[in-house]
C-alpha cells in the first residue's frame, strides 16, 4: 500500500467519524521513547543521531535495574562499578559512529551507574532503626498497636492478609514505646472487614518477614524489600482488639469493598476466585491446584489482570461511546466525537487499573492505552513499540526490581511477539485477503478477527516460551488451542459481564447478581477448559532453561518474527542461537552440587549428582499445620532448579520439621524410592508417610548402600538388629538416619538431628574399623550441623573426628528455640571450622569436586 493511498484511507476514516483531517505531529514528541522513528528525505542526515537517541532510554531502563539488583544482592564492589561506568563512557565516545558499540557502551554505563546508586541507597540499611519492630522478632509474645495500610486480600484457606504500620510496642515488663516498620498481618476468619486507617491491638509472637530465600524466591524477596516489610504476625481472633472506630475510607477503597461484597454472592468457589482475580486483581482465593491447572494449560494470563483485559475495557468503552455519540447529530456537529469517547475510555482504563491494584501488566497496558488514544485524538497512526518502551521506562523508574519479575517479563515479551507477528508482511497479506473485493461481510470480518487471534496467540506463545521455560520449567503444548476457546469467551462474555456485574452489584445488587451469575458460568466453563487441557496427554513439555538459554532463545524468536531483511535480523538469530546453545555447554567437569534449602526451623537438603539425578534429604514442615514449607518452599525451589524427578527421597526421622513437607513433594514430583528407618516405632508421621507413599505407589524401604553417577551414599546410622534399623532405647533424634556421601576426594556428612549418644556411637565405630562396615570413617569435607546447633549435639569429640572444612546450620530466623546455641558456635570457632547459617544467608549452594575442592555461594540469585 502506497503512502498516498494510506493517507487517503486515513482521511476517509476521519471524515466518517465526523472529525477533522489528521494532523502530523513531530516525532520529537516521542523521541527517545522507542525505535524506528519515521524519517524523510529532508532529515536523512539526522537519522544516525536519532537512532542513537532512540537507543538510550531503553538501554537505561534495562541497565539501571540490573545494577540496582547487583548492589542489593551484596555482590557489588565500588571499584568494579566505577570501572564499568568508565569503560561504558570511553566506549560510547570511541564507538559513537558504530551503533552496536554505542549500544553496548550505554548498557555498561547504565549498569555501573545502577550499581553505584544501589550502594548509596543500601548504605546503612542493614541495621534497622531502634524503633523497628524487627528487634521484637522472637519467641516472646508481644502486644503491638497497628494501623492498617492496605486493602484486605483474601486467602485460599480463609482469612485475610493486610499490611499495617506499627505504632506502639508493649513488651512484658517494660513500658510501651513508639514503634515503626511495616508488618504483614494475617487475620483469621470471623473478623469483620477492616478498612485502611483502622487501628487495632494484637497479642502474638512476631515472626521474621524474611521469605524462604531459595532459588526462584527472588520475586517475593524483592516484594518485601520494596514495601519495607520487617515482620509477620498471625494473631488469633481472641487476641485482636479494635482500638478506634473505622476511619472513613476513600472512594476507591469503598468501591473495592462494595465490589468484593458483590462478588461474594457468587456461589461456586472456583468461579468466585476467578472473578476476584479479574475484577479486583486479588488472587488469594485461587488454590495452588487451580493455578497449576491454568499454567499447564497455557491460560495463566486469564487469571491475571493483564493488558488483554484492560485493552478490552478501553476499546469496548471507546466503541460504545462512538456509537452513542454518532446517534446524537446535534452533539456530533459541534464537536469531534472522538474526543469525549477517548477521554471516557481513558478514564475507565485508569479506574480499572487502580481498582485491580495497579499490577505491572495493567500499568503497562494503561500507559500504552493513554498514548495510543492520544495519537488517535491527533490523527496519528498508532505505533505500539514507542508506547511499550515508555511504559517500561515509567514502571522501572519507580520499581527497578520489576525487570526480574516473571509477570513483567512475560507481559512485555507477549506484546512484542504479538506486534511483530501482526506486522509481518505475510500475515498482513493473508488477513487483507479476507476483506478484499467482495469479502466485506460480517462473516468475512469475523473470519479475519479469528485469524488475527490465531496469529496473536502464536506470536505471544513463541515470544513467551523461553521465559516460561526459565521460570516454570515447562512449556504448554496445547496453549494455542486452549486460548482459541478461552480468549473469545473472556472477551465477549466473562470480562464484560464481570465488570458490569460488579459495578452494578455495588450500586444495585439485584441487577448485578444476574450479570455476575452469567460471568460465574463463563468462569466455570473456562476452568473446565483449563482442566481438560491440563489433563491432556503431553499437555506441557518439560524444559528448563537458564538465563543464557532463555535470553538467547528470546532473541532468536524476535529475529525470526522481525519482518526486516539485513544484518540486524541475522545478528539477532545467530547471536541468540549461539547464546542459547553454546554458552550453557561451556562447563567444567560436572561436580556434586549440594543445596541446603531455607525451610525455616527445619531441614531440607538437595543433592544434584553429576549424572543429573537428584536426591532430597528431608522436606521441612511445621507441627502446627496451616503453612506447609514443602509446598511453599521446597517444591518451588526444586522446580526452579529443574528437578522434576527424585531418584531418592530420604526422611531422617519422624519429626514434623523434617517430614511434614513430604506430602507435597510426593504429590507434585515423581519419586523413585523413599528411605526411612522407623520400624517398630509408633508415630503419626510414620503412618502419614506410609499412606502418602502407598497412594503414589512409591516403595518405602530402610537405607542401604547406593551409588549412581560417580557418587556413593553410605548409611552410617542407626544400626538396628533384625528387620528394624532403629536402635531400641534411643529417641527419634538419636535414631536419625546418618548418610555419608562420597564424590572422589570430597565427602558430605548428613546427620539429621542426632545428639550426644548417637555422636559418641559414631565416633566409637569410626575408631574401631574392624567392627565397622566399609565407609564408616567420619572425616568429611562438608558437614550439616547436627540438630540445628542445639547444646545437646556437636560434641568436641564428634567435631574432631569429622574435621570438616565447612559446616552449614539450618535454623529459622528468630526461632523460639534460640538456635544455634552460643556454646556450639564457640566449639566450631575453637576448632577453626567455617560455619554458615541459613537463617542469615538463606539457602546455600555448595559445590564439591572430585579433587576435594569446595566452593559455596548463596543459592538465591537476584536475577531469579
Amino acid at each position: 500500500m502506497t503512502a498516498a493511498r494510506a493517507q487517503g484511507d486515513t482521511r476517509t476514516a476521519n471524515e466518517r467519524l465526523g472529525g477533522p483531517r489528521p494532523r502530523i505531529v513531530s516525532d520529537s514528541i516521542v523521541a527517545g521513547c522507542g525505535v524506528n522513528l519515521h524519517t524523510t528525505r529532508n532529515n536523512r542526515s539526522s537519522e544516525p543521531i536519532t537512532r542513537r537517541v532512540n537507543l538510550i532510554v531503553p538501554l537505561l531502563a534495562l541497565g539501571l535495574p540490573v545494577g540496582l539488583s547487583i548492589a542489593a544482592a551484596g555482590v557489588c564492589d565500588p571499584g568494579v562499578a566505577l570501572f564499568t561506568v568508565s569503560l561504558g563512557l570511553i566506549l560510547s565516545w570511541w564507538g559513537r559512529r558504530r551503533l552496536l558499540v554505542f549500544g553496548v557502551s550505554v548498557l555498561l554505563a547504565a549498569t555501573g551507574a545502577g550499581m553505584l546508586l544501589g550502594r548509596v541507597l543500601h548504605r546503612g540499611s542493614s541495621a534497622p532503626p531502634a524503633c523497628s519492630v524487627e528487634h521484637a522478632v522472637g519467641p516472646t509474645p508481644v502486644e503491638l498497636e497497628l494501623e492498617l495500610a492496605s486493602d484486605p486480600s483474601s486467602r485460599a484457606k480463609g482469612g485475610r492478609r493486610q499490611l499495617a504500620r506499627a505504632r506502639a510496642l508493649h513488651v512484658a515488663g517494660a513500658p510501651p514505646r513508639p514503634a515503626c516498620g511495616i508488618v504483614q498481618l494475617y487475620l483469621p476468619p470471623g473478623l469483620p472487614e477492616l478498612a485502611i486507617g483502622q487501628r487495632l491491638r494484637i497479642s502474638a509472637r512476631l515472626l521474621s518477614a524474611r521469605p524462604g530465600r531459595n532459588p526462584g524466591a527472588a520475586a517475593r524477596w524483592r516484594w518485601q524489600l520494596a514495601r519495607g516489610v520487617v515482620a509477620r504476625v498471625a494473631p488469633r481472633a481472641s487476641n485482636v482488639v479494635l482500638l478506634a472506630p473505622r476511619q472513613p475510607a476513600g472512594g476507591l477503597a469503598t468501591l473495592r469493598r462494595r465490589v468484593r461484597r458483590a462478588l461474594s454472592r457468587v456461589k461456586q468457589r472456583r468461579s468466585r476466585a476467578i472473578l476476584a482475580a479479574l475484577v479486583l486483581g486479588e488472587r488469594g482465593e485461587l488454590t495452588s491446584e487451580q493455578r497449576a491447572r491454568f499454567a499447564r494449560a497455557g491460560l495463566s494470563h486469564v487469571l491475571a489482570v493483564s493488558g488483554l483485559h484492560l485493552s478490552l475495557v478501553a476499546l469496548g468503552t471507546l466503541a460504545l461511546m462512538l456509537a452513542l455519540l454518532r446517534r446524537l447529530p446535534p452533539l456530533a456537529a459541534r464537536m469531534d466525537p472522538r474526543r469525549p469517547a477517548a477521554l471516557v475510555a481513558l478514564g475507565l482504563a485508569l479506574l480499572y487499573t487502580l481498582l485491580t491494584g495497579a499490577a505491572p501488566a495493567t500499568v503497562r497496558a494503561c500507559t500504552m492505552a493513554g498514548l495510543l488514544l492520544s495519537a488517535y485524538l491527533v490523527g496519528r497512526a498508532p505505533d505500539l513499540l514507542r508506547p511499550l518502551t515508555l511504559a517500561a521506562l515509567l514502571l522501572l523508574a519507580g520499581q527497578p526490581w520489576l525487570l526480574f519479575r516473571a509477570a513483567f517479563q512475560l507481559s512485555f515479551a507477549a506484546v512484542i511477539g504479538i506486534v511483530l507477528m501482526l506486522r509481518h508482511g505475510r500475515v498482513r497479506g493473508w488477513m487483507a485477503c479476507l476483506v478484499s473485493g467482495e469479502r466485506r461481510g460480517v462473516g468475512w470480518r469475523g473470519a479475519r478477527w479469528m485469524l488475527a487471534l490465531v496469529f496473536a496467540s502464536v506470536g505471544a506463545t513463541l515470544a513467551t516460551a523461553p521465559l516460561v521455560a526459565k521460570h516454570f520449567g515447562e512449556v504448554p503444548v496445547w496453549g494455542v488451542l486452549a486460548n482459541l476457546l478461552a480468549v473469545p469467551l473472556t472477551t465477549f462474555v466473562l470480562l464484560p459481564a464481570a465488570v458490569l456485574g460488579a459495578a452494578l452489584g455495588a450500586l444495585w445488587p439485584p441487577l448485578g447478581s444476574w450479570l455476575l451469575s452469567v460471568a460465574g458460568g463463563a468462569a466455570g466453563l473456562i476452568d473446565e477448559v483449563a482442566a481438560i487441557t491440563a489433563a491432556a496427554p503431553a499437555a506441557a513439555l518439560p524444559l528448563r532453561l537458564g538465563w543464557a538459554g532463555a535470553l538467547g532463545s528470546l532473541l532468536a524468536v524476535f529475529g525470526l518474527l522481525w519482518d526486516r531483511a539485513g544484518w540486524p535480523r541475522r545478528a539477532l538469530i545467530v547471536g541468540g542461537l549461539m547464546l542459547a546453545l553454546v554458552v550453557p555447554r561451556v562447563e567444567l567437569p560436572s561436580p556434586l552440587r549440594v543445596t541446603f534449602l531455607d525451610v525455616g526451623q527445619g531441614d531440607s537438603t538437595l543433592l544434584r549428582l553429576p549424572s543429573g539425578d537428584a536426591v532430597l534429604v528431608d522436606t521441612g514442615g511445621s507441627e502446627r499445620g496451616g503453612y506447609d514449607p514443602g509446598a511453599r518452599r521446597v517444591v518451588p525451589a526444586l522446580r526452579t532448579l529443574g528437578v522434576r524427578r527424585l531418584a531418592l527421597l530420604v526422611i531422617s526421622h519422624p519429626h514434623a520439621d523434617h517430614v511434614a513437607g513430604a506430602e507435597a513433594v510426593l504429590e507434585q514430583l515423581e519419586v523413585e524410592e523413599v528411605w526411612a528407618c522407623w520400624h517398630g516405632q509408633k508415630n503419626r508421621w510414620i503412618e502419614r508417610l506410609s499412606r502418602w507413599a502407598r497412594r503414589r505407589r512409591v516403595p518405602l524401604s530402610p537405607p542401604r548402600r547406593w551409588a549412581r553417577g560417580g557418587v556413593r551414599i553410605t548409611p552410617l546410622w542407626p544400626r538396628g538388629e533384625g528387620e528394624s534399623c532403629a536402635v531400641v532405647g534411643l529417641g527419634a533424634n538419636d535414631n536419625s538416619v546418618v548418610l555419608r556421601v562420597d564424590h572422589g576426594a570430597s565427602s558430605l556428612l548428613l546427620v539429621g538431628d542426632i545428639e550426644r549418644l548417637a555422636e559418641d556411637a559414631l565416633v566409637h565405630a569410626a575408631a574401631t574399623p574392624r567392627s565397622s562396615p566399609p565407609g564408616s570413617e567420619l572425616r568429611s569435607t562438608l558437614l550439616k550441623v547436627p540438630h540445628h546447633g542445639s547444646a545437646t549435639s556437636s560434641t568436641r569429640s564428634f567435631l574432631r573426628a569429622v574435621k570438616p572444612k565447612l559446616a552449614v546450620v539450618s535454623t529459622g530466623h528468630g526461632n523460639r528455640f534460640r538456635l544455634p546455641h552460643q556454646e556450639v558456635l564457640r566449639r566450631y570457632r575453637a576448632l577453626g571450622i567455617e560455619l554458615l547459617s541459613i537463617a542469615r544467608l538463606g539457602s546455600i549452594s555448595v559445590v564439591l569436586r572430585r579433587d576435594g575442592a569446595l566452593s559455596w555461594r548463596p543459592a538465591l540469585s537476584p536475577f531469579d
